[in-house]
């Protein structure tokens, strides 16, 4: 089970709407990061929700009840310095913004900081690049390949694709099978099963089987099809169409 950590802007914030909007997908390259290297938390924590504003003053902290089963954190952020940044400083600043907040939350809420002590690490270990096989490759039939799936989180987009191994481990191919919003419920939507079909082909499905992704290795081609099986063919491209962004990331 992934930690989620959100971060937006919260509704007492200055920003401008088209700025917000932007900001709210672009801060997710660095915060799907730093989750993806904290497991599921003590005392049923498993997610945290981050309200940044720059007309407060002071943090404030709440933590999981039985009536909310995550944390909250209202944090102090500065936009304007944030927007004035390159792109790589900017992912530099979510990662010390996360840190701070998530050192307050753990003294506030007596939790152990070094968990996220160590995600913020490896994030900078990382040079803050979000690319990542999402669970375990797949031998062929032939024995000749592996392959599985392979995410990169950018500002703008989630690039998904099919990523192929020799039998030694090297890199092969990778063929590009969809482009969506940067946020977990969009980029894990259509990638819960995988199967080779043939030593040739490779197959990326949604948890349905109703939006399918073939792959040709050799050609190094793809194809979608949408086979429907619960929903009418209509209501299926629509919620396709609803999930893929474009190439600037938005609807």
């Amino acid at each position: 089970m992934i930690f989620y950590i959100e971060i937006g802007v919260s509704f007492d914030a200055t920003l401008e709407k088209e700025k917000s909007k932007n900001f709210n997908i672009q801060q997710n390259a660095i915060a799907l990061l730093f989750g993806r290297f904290l497991e599921p938390y003590q005392n049923g924590l498993n997610k945290i929700r981050i309200e940044l504003s720059d007309v407060l003053k002071n943090p404030i902290i709440s933590g999981p009840d039985k009536y909310n089963p995550f944390a909250i954190i209202d944090w102090p952020f500065n936009f304007r310095e944030y927007f004035e940044l390159s792109r790589y400083e900017r992912r530099k600043y979510i990662n010390e913004t996360l840190h701070q907040a998530m050192q307050a939350m753990c003294n506030e809420l007596n939790y152990d900081f070094q968990p996220f002590q160590r995600a913020y690490e490896k994030v900078k270990e990382l040079d803050y690049q979000n690319a990542y096989i999402h669970g375990k490759l797949k031998t062929a039939p032939d024995r000749k390949h592996k392959a599985g799936v392979h995410i990169r989180v950018e500002e703008e987009h989630a690039i998904i694709s099919a990523l192929v191994q020799d039998s030694e481990g090297n890199e092969t191919t990778r063929i590009e099978i969809l482009r969506t919003l940067p946020h977990y419920m969009f980029i894990y939507k259509f990638i819960h099963q995988t199967k080779w079909l043939n030593k040739e082909h490779f197959q990326i499905s949604d948890k349905s089987g109703q939006v399918v992704f073939t792959v040709n290795v050799p050609e190094e081609k793809t194809r979608m099809e949408l086979l429907p099986k619960t929903m009418e063919l209509p209501e299926l491209v629509k919620e396709v169409a609803i999930a893929v962004a474009d190439e600037t990331g938005m609807l």
